[in-house]
């Protein structure tokens, strides 16, 4: 089977994804996986340089927030309260010279590591995959098939809690949703049933607010690629991921009730 071009496969993948990861189960360059990377890593560098102040105005109210709160603590002594004066204080200083000084090579760390990041990110999602896969399934995949996989499915969508990017980590999510995140001035800007609840801060509410059209749509497209890998239908493959995924979705839910400020 003829190897497909980068451009070929990335029309795939939004186009026809059964077609996308044919050739991937016969062999897989470092191409296949290194220009993804380096596409969404350029995406995730780009897009946001245009809402950066709103990101930035909305982590100075987080941190007001989170200041109040604490100060406000009747059970935290005063020593301890100076301390957490102090780190506030601290953390305000540096988004001002963010704000002011955003080319700085200080600013910039975030975005150079970026393609490590994800490297990481998507390892671990295709070492849970690849375990399901090889020894759940009795498959035979490679660690690169299945990272080339998982990188495939964020050109779509995919959630950046983790990289404390609510709008979401997805190339074509990011895109769409830069402009939106523009004209609301603020970043929860999510396709989901969550935009019908009163409050999404319950743990019902972070879970629901998490399907995103754009990161159902990448899951379902990483199902169909973990299908053709394994060699099974494409709804085992489908629910497979969607398994996997819904459980990380609720650990992420419960992890940001414990830790609001994440």
């Amino acid at each position: 089977m003829e190897h497909q071009s980068f451009f070929q496969r990335m029309l795939n993948i939004f186009l026809a994804p059964t077609e996308a990861f044919k050739d991937l189960t016969e062999s897989v360059t470092w191409r296949d996986w290194v220009w993804p990377l380096v596409f969404i890593s350029v995406v995730l560098a780009v897009a946001p340089r245009f809402f950066q102040d709103i990101k930035l105005d909305e982590t100075m109210r987080m941190i007001n927030r989170q200041e109040k709160a604490l100060l406000d603590n009747p059970n935290i002594p005063d020593d301890r309260k100076a301390d957490i004066q102090e780190r506030f204080d601290d953390g305000r200083t540096n988004i001002n010279e963010a704000r002011e000084n955003p080319w700085k090579l200080k600013n910039q760390w975030g975005y150079i590591l970026l393609p490590v990041y994800l490297f990481i990110f998507f390892s671990v999602w295709s070492l849970l995959l690849l375990v399901i896969g090889n020894f759940g399934m009795g498959g035979k995949s490679t660690f690169f098939q299945v990272f080339t996989v998982v990188a495939l499915s964020y050109y779509i969508g995919g959630n950046g809690m983790l990289m404390q990017m609510s709008e979401g980590i997805g190339s074509l999510e990011l895109i769409i949703k830069t402009p939106l995140i523009m004209a609301k001035e603020s970043t929860q800007i999510l396709f989901s049933p969550g935009l019908f609840m009163d409050s999404t801060a319950s743990f019902l509410g972070r879970f629901i607010n998490q399907f995103d059209i754009f990161r159902l749509w990448s899951v379902i497209v990483l199902g169909i690629g973990f299908a053709t890998l394994y060699k099974r239908s494409y709804a085992t493959g489908v629910w497979t991921v969607g398994a996997l995924w819904l459980a990380l979705t609720a650990l992420g839910a419960g992890l940001m009730g414990l830790f609001p400020g994440a």
